[in-house]
């Protein structure tokens, strides 16, 4: 979990540094937030399904 919150806090501010530079706006920057946000959650989700299986079929 603590690798999770290095990597975010290393390049969050990486990314949206990069594209405010080149674009002069963080608007893509909030949307490549978002949608890495949703993958997060999207996986987790599969996680959780995946772990109440293999306890099921013990």
């Amino acid at each position: 979990m603590f690798i999770g919150f290095a990597l975010a806090g290393y390049f969050g501010p990486t990314i949206m540094t990069t594209i405010f530079n080149k674009n002069g706006s963080y608007h893509s920057a909030f949307i490549i937030a978002s949608i890495l946000n949703i993958a997060g959650i999207a996986f987790a989700f599969i996680y959780h399904l995946l772990v109440n299986k293999k306890t099921k079929e013990v």
